[in-house]
């Protein structure tokens, strides 16, 4: 107030705060708006910036080699015991989004177009502590991202969900990757998610586990019949050791 720097909200007032913003983010800005709370913002960087937490990269922003260890290390959460057989499937289809650029403002990105202009880093990199005209910074940074006519907007999210057989009582699915891209686009995205899932088993099974990747749920559109069948012929040849499917509901 006054030019003057606010007193900090105290720790445990903070924390309180960010875990109503991650159980829900209409109650937090219903409760922060009325008792003065601090910004959606200033809670975000709080959290980034707290001890323990999760390092993971967005799910529409991971390289094979990124998703091969998440996937890995959630199979070890999912089933601690090394002498349990895990066995698990990947359905892969794609959803409709609207077609707007937002901004994500847990990983300070611009989201919402197709690949590969589908996560625009730093969009909101100005600090709290730098000068009056940071705000001003930030906008013009923002219109020139929103006016920029090469960033084709998404149409539809393409995910991979990997559903487990056993998994106690815990969710047998898990969203590991989302690819935003245009319409029934073409792509190796489907040959990935089934490298990635090998590799994973492959790995978690040489170091002593019991791990097996089975099969692939397609959607029916062209683009993925041509990997089911391709899939389907690798497997009877005794090339692969999993198999590829067409979803029935399609």
């Amino acid at each position: 107030m006054n030019g003057k720097v606010n007193s900090p909200f105290p720790k445990r007032l903070m924390d309180f705060y960010c875990l109503l913003e991650s159980y829900d983010r209409k109650t937090f800005q219903l409760i922060a708006g009325n008792l003065h709370g601090p910004s959606l913002r200033n809670v975000l960087k709080h959290s980034k910036k707290s001890k323990n937490l999760s390092t993971e990269k967005a799910v529409v922003d991971r390289k094979k080699e990124d998703a091969i260890k998440i996937l890995m290390n959630h199979i070890v959460h999912l089933q601690p015991n090394k002498d349990e057989v895990v066995a698990f499937s990947a359905a892969i289809d794609a959803s409709k989004v609207a077609r707007v650029l937002q901004i994500n403002h847990g990983f300070n990105a611009v989201v919402g177009g197709a690949q590969p202009k589908h996560f625009i880093v730093g969009a909101l990199d100005e600090d709290d502590t730098q000068d009056g005209d940071a705000h001003a910074r930030m906008a013009e940074k923002l219109k020139a991202i929103l006016n920029d006519k090469s960033i084709a907007l998404a149409d539809e999210v393409k995910v991979l969900v990997i559903s487990f057989q056993k998994s106690g009582h815990k969710s047998p699915y898990y969203i590991l990757l989302a690819r935003p891209q245009t319409n029934n686009e073409s792509s190796r995205y489907n040959e990935d998610c089934a490298e990635i899932c090998l590799e994973a088993a492959k790995q978690l099974t040489d170091s002593g586990r019991k791990v097996f990747f089975l099969c692939c749920a397609n959607d029916g559109v062209s683009c993925d019949k041509d990997f089911v069948v391709k899939t389907i012929i690798s497997f009877m040849i005794g090339a692969i050791p999993y198999l590829a499917t067409t979803d029935i509901n399609q």
